[in-house]
C-alpha cells in the first residue's frame, strides 16, 4: 500500500507539472503581442473609442494614413477574420480593426497583411478595371478614320498607323502628321497637335490653342 501510495503521488505530481506547463504555454500564446516603433498603414476606415463597431467612431480616414505607432497591442478581440488593435496616436489611445491595418515591415498577425503586397494587389486590380472600362467605353483607335475634326473652314481627319500605333492627322493639301502616345494612355501629341481619345475624340491645335470635338461621320 505504501509503494502504491508513493507511485500515485509521483503520478499526480507529474500530471500537475504537465497541466501547469500547458497552461503557461497557452497563456503565452493568448497574451496580446505588443510592438514598439512599428510602422503601419491605416487603410480607409474608422478609429474608435473601443475594440468593436459598437464603440463611437472618433475619426474616419477616407484615404490611407500613416501612423507612427508608440504603443501597438492586439486586444485579442476578433471580428470577422481580423483582430482589433489598441494604438496610441498623438498621445491618445484609440482602436482600429485589423482589416483596415497593414504592416510596413514584417507581417503582423491579425492585420490584413503587408502593405506592399496589398497595395500591389489593389493597384493591379485598379489597372485591370481601368483597362476593362476603356475597352468597353473608349473610342477604338481602329475607328478613328470615321471621325472628322472641323475648325471653321478647315477640316482634319484622323487615322491610326497600324505599323507604329501612332495617330495620323490628315489635312487637305498637307502631308500626314504623326502623333505619339504620351505618358497618359489616351493622349497623343506632337509639336502641332494634341488628340484625346476617350469616350469621345478631341483635337487641339497647339499653336493656335484651339480645341474641337471630332464628329463621327455617318
Amino acid at each position: 500500500m505504501k509503494l502504491l501510495g508513493r507511485r500515485s503521488i509521483k503520478c499526480l505530481l507529474l500530471v500537475c507539472l504537465i497541466i501547469t506547463s500547458i497552461n503557461v504555454r497557452a497563456g503565452e500564446q493568448a497574451s496580446p503581442t505588443v510592438s514598439t516603433g512599428q510602422k503601419v498603414l491605416s487603410l480607409p476606415g474608422p478609429l474608435r473609442e473601443g475594440p468593436g463597431t459598437k464603440y463611437r467612431e472618433v475619426y474616419f480616414s477616407p484615404t490611407p494614413f500613416r501612423y507612427e505607432i508608440k504603443a501597438f497591442q492586439n486586444t485579442g478581440i476578433t471580428e470577422g477574420a481580423f483582430d482589433w488593435f489598441e494604438i496610441q496616436v498623438y498621445d491618445e489611445k484609440l482602436y482600429i480593426w485589423g482589416g483596415n491595418l497593414c504592416s510596413k515591415g514584417r507581417f503582423i498577425k491579425g492585420t490584413r497583411g503587408r502593405c506592399k503586397v496589398i497595395m500591389d494587389r489593389e493597384r493591379a486590380a485598379r489597372l485591370k478595371a481601368q483597362q476593362a472600362y476603356r475597352q468597353k467605353h473608349f473610342v477604338k483607335l481602329t475607328d478613328l478614320s470615321h471621325y472628322q475634326c472641323v475648325f471653321g473652314h478647315h477640316s482634319y481627319r484622323l487615322q491610326m498607323d497600324e505599323k507604329t500605333g501612332d495617330i495620323l492627322v490628315l489635312s487637305d493639301g498637307t502631308s500626314p502628321s504623326s502623333l505619339k502616345r504620351t505618358t497618359v494612355s489616351y493622349q497623343y501629341q506632337n509639336k502641332k497637335y494634341l488628340v484625346y481619345v476617350t469616350e469621345k475624340v478631341e483635337l487641339l491645335l497647339l499653336q493656335k490653342n484651339q480645341r474641337t470635338e471630332c464628329i463621327k461621320r455617318a
